[in-house]
């Protein structure tokens, strides 16, 4: 019997469960079967197989965390650098009392979105987040509003420390104004599961990280669950970084019978 080294070649007699059974043959092991891992027979000079063991699986990312980004290019640069300037123009203070200098300020009026100023933007952030509402969770059967809104001003140097926020459904991150290495955002978990060890990976990836950063650019629009902890790491260019972050709730009613709750007064307003 000579070799064959052809997979397409090989025709499966049977399958049993997940593996394929295939008749006997003779292959070498630079094959490729042996380049799949496939344990060979050796006798003589010659590999023998009775069955070659091929299985299929699936890798599914249950109870994920969604995030959403998107690059807002429909906002012109015109209209990008009138919220700039709107945003140079607030009153800002330290995020939490006693920060030390260098985290980043926040503005006084967490109302942000709700100046004339800003309302356009507040009215295109509500369609994209309507748009990821529906695509991707598939809440099609309540509206989601925009509860506080407020800017981030993180001078060189500054950055923040892992936070969550509170008394909302998702969160979202708009940016204004950016320049490569002016502060990534890093998104942490930091629940129970992610220290029960310390393994060794060989590789990262979206199954087995803890954290992962993105580094946006002016014009990108991050959604992401409230409760995840997250920080704009260091601004290490020469220019102030500036952000509009916001929370969301869904609006209306929500849950059934004794768990019922609605989300707003009658008229629409939050207060």
């Amino acid at each position: 019997m000579g070799k064959d080294n052809s997979w397409s070649n090989v025709t499966p007699s049977k399958t049993i469960g997940r593996f394929f059974a295939f008749p006997s043959r003779v292959i070498d092991l630079n094959s490729s079967y042996a380049r799949f891992g496939i344990v060979p027979l050796k006798v003589g000079k010659s590999v023998f197989f009775n069955f070659i063991f091929f299985m299929t699986y699936s890798i599914v990312p249950l109870f994920s965390q969604v995030f959403y980004c998107n690059h807002l290019t429909d906002i012109s640069m015109e209209e990008l650098e009138k919220v700039k300037q709107f945003l140079i123009r607030q009153e800002y203070k330290k995020h939490y009392p006693g920060d030390p200098s260098i985290f980043g300020d926040s503005t006084v009026r967490f109302d942000l979105l709700d100046q004339d100023e800003l309302k356009f933007l507040k009215e295109r952030l509500l369609r994209e987040i309507t748009f990821f509402k529906n695509t991707v969770l598939r809440v099609e059967n309540l509206n989601f509003g925009i509860t506080t809104s407020w800017a981030i001003r993180s001078k060189p140097g500054n950055e923040s420390i892992p936070h969550y926020h509170s008394n909302c459904y998702y969160s979202g991150i708009f940016y204004v104004n950016v320049v490569p290495n002016s502060g990534d955002i890093a998104f942490k978990d930091l629940s129970p599961r992610s220290f029960t060890f310390d393994e060794k990976i060989s590789e990262w990836n979206i199954y087995n990280s803890v954290s992962h950063t993105w580094t946006p650019e002016n014009r990108t629009l991050i959604l992401f669950p409230s409760g995840v902890h997250h920080q704009f790491l260091q601004n290490e260019s020469d220019i102030d970084r500036y952000s509009i972050a916001f929370n969301i709730i869904p609006l209306g009613q929500v849950g059934n019978d004794d768990s019922r709750f609605t989300y707003r007064r009658e008229d629409g307003s939050f207060t």
